[in-house]
Formats: structure tokens, sequence, C-alpha cells
């Protein structure tokens, strides 16, 4: 009995050190981002690839990509190349995690800043990112993708731009939008 007692103590202790830990790791992640981190849903991962239109030479790059979910599920269905640019210390430490899990050779994860990526070779890009953070991004957008590039942002929209086509997707709650835009 006491062995089971000292067992529970010591996961309730790894809850109480871990859960301000991660919590105190989004915050500077946030604070240094300007966004949360915000896992996209599966349904939106599901709609993603169609949305996208990828081909066997496509580059995509993710703006903020998290934990990596969106290239490394992306990577199970294409040979197309796929590159994570993060900021946040927790999501980017996540993502070489999955990424080592995964072991796909087709993705590259950056630790660094979104308005200092360079996009000339983009033929895709992928943002999850506050409506604000997008308008501060258009110029770069506008200045660096080549023509014919298609952007796909889930759920928050260029104020200044009108996007190609948008897809919505489930319903009430739980619903999301994926804003497409071609440049």
């Amino acid at each position: 009995m006491n062995g089971l007692l000292i067992c529970a103590l010591l996961v309730l202790l790894g809850i109480i050190v871990t859960v301000p830990l991660v919590f105190l790791l989004e915050l500077i992640g946030w604070s240094w981002t300007g966004v949360p981190y915000v896992p996209a849903s599966k349904a939106v991962l599901g709609k993603l690839s169609e949305v996208l239109e990828l081909k066997d030479s496509s580059i995509l790059y993710d703006l903020g990509s998290g934990d990596g979910r969106i290239l490394y599920t992306l990577a199970s269905k294409s040979t197309a190349h796929f590159v994570g640019v993060e900021k946040a210390p927790f999501p980017y430490l996540a993502s070489l995690i999955r990424g080592f899990i995964a072991r796909k050779k087709n993705v590259r994860i950056e630790y660094g800043d979104i308005f200092k990526t360079k996009l000339e070779n983009a033929t895709h890009v992928y943002v999850y990112l506050l409506s604000d953070v997008m308008d501060k991004l258009l110029p770069k957008f506008e200045k660096e993708l080549k023509k014919g590039t298609r952007l796909v942002s889930c759920d928050f929209q260029f104020k200044n731009r009108a996007p190609t086509s948008l897809l919505v997707i489930g319903k009430g709650y739980s619903a999301h939008t994926l804003y497409v835009y071609d440049f």
C-alpha cells in the first residue's frame, strides 16, 4: 500500500511541476510571437491537402508551425517539401520530437522569426495566425511570394485582401474556415 501511495504522490508532484512549467513556456512563446499556440483540428488536417493542391515539386512553408503536426501529416501523404518556422520554444521542441519519431526526410523545422524567413522559393504557404499578424505579413507576402503561390490561412483573413476562395469546415463552435489566397 505504501508503494502505491508513494507512486500516486510522485505522479501528483509531476503534474504540479509540469503544468505550470508548460504554461510558463506557452506564455513565453506567446510573448515572443504575438500568437498563442493553438493546434489545428483533425477536421482541418483532413481538408488541408485538398485545399492546398500540392504537387511533388511543391515547397510548403508553415509559418508558426507549432508542434509540426500539419507538416508531418501532409508529408505522410505527399513527396513535396515542407518547411516549418517556429519561434516559440515549447512548440519548436515538440516539433523536433515529432520529427525524430516521424523520420520524414522531406520536412525541415527551423527555429526562427516568420518576419525574417525568406519565402522566394515557396510554392505554398500555410498560416494559423491572428488577423493583425497576417496584416503585418501581407507586404512581405506581396513582395516575396512569386506569382501562383497559394497561401491558406485557417480562421483568420487579411483585412485588405479578398480570398480567392474559402472552405467552411464543421458547424457551430468547432467550425473552421480555410481562406485561400493565390498570389
